[in-house]
């Protein structure tokens, strides 16, 4: 953790530099490790809750500390997940981290409002990634499965988080924060298929 979060700083060190100012930041990450609670090693949830939940705390850490320098606000929006809500099985660790970081964005919303800092989280559903694509290329029926208990009947693309996102970044979420906002197609109002069955080998 202590690399980790010398290696954020620097980051957010670096965007000040070249571009002269911190407007905004999208902090998110992808691992998972898929694994019941039986079967899930303590290390294994340690990488899933350091990925998402640490490393996202420590992005608002120095990226809230920046904005605060600058005095101007700024937006910050984390990356969630739907199973930061909705409980997946063999997702123990991956729907705890979410919901950490949910929480973690309702915190920081209180701790930088009066720094006119907006902090959101996003909860997108499934949505076709390079890491996803191939499991959908392969295995069409996991594709459809979700897409079947999806009200508007299709799995996301990258570009409709793209587009909150950009929202959120933007003046025109000037009054929005400590929100979570769903981009999942409806998908919060029914139940995902079952994760162990769906995305297991």
């Amino acid at each position: 953790m202590v690399l980790l979060d010398r290696v954020v700083q620097g980051m957010v060190e670096r965007a000040f530099t070249r571009f002269g100012r911190l407007d905004a930041a999208v902090n998110g990450v992808g691992a998972r490790g898929l694994a019941s609670i039986q079967e899930c090693s303590v290390s294994r949830w340690q990488r899933v809750i350091d990925s998402h939940l640490t490393g996202a705390f420590i992005c608002v850490k120095y990226e809230s500390a920046r904005l605060i320098a600058q005095g101007e606000g700024g937006s910050i929006i984390n990356i969630s997940s739907l199973n930061g809500v909705q409980a997946g099985e063999g997702n123990a660790a991956y729907c705890a981290a979410k919901a950490g970081i949910i929480m973690l964005g309702k915190v920081a919303a209180l701790e930088l409002g009066p720094h006119r800092i907006r902090v959101n989280s996003i909860a997108p559903g499934v949505i076709r990634t390079e890491n996803i694509a191939p499991i959908f290329a392969g295995r069409p029926e996991v594709e459809e499965a979700f897409a079947a208990v999806t009200p508007l009947g299709r799995v996301g693309e990258t570009i409709d988080v793209a587009n909150l996102a950009v929202f959120l970044a933007s003046d025109a979420s000037a009054w929005i924060t400590g929100q979570t906002h769903h981009v999942d197609g409806g998908a919060t109002l029914k139940k995902y298929p079952s994760n162990l069955e769906t995305w297991a080998p």
